[in-house]
């Protein structure tokens, strides 16, 4: 069985783990999920990346243009 985070979309293998499962990436609690709810989370989870490096390049092409002013 797998285990997501809903916050971050963290996806882990769900083992033996007796008691309360944290994400280890944002410390949120993990809940079980099935293989299609693992695939959207990971796609989620990329899509989001993508959004904030795109983000990131934006905000540095802008510092670059006003230093050339």
């Amino acid at each position: 069985m797998l285990e997501g985070c809903d916050h971050c979309g963290n996806v882990e293998e769900g083992g033996s783990k007796l008691g309360f499962v944290t994400c280890p990436e944002c410390g949120r609690p993990l809940r079980k999920i099935d293989a299609f709810e693992a695939r959207v989370l990971s796609r989620e989870r990329r899509i989001a990346e993508q959004f904030r490096r795109t983000n990131r390049l934006m905000q540095a092409v802008d510092a670059r243009r006003a230093l050339r002013m």
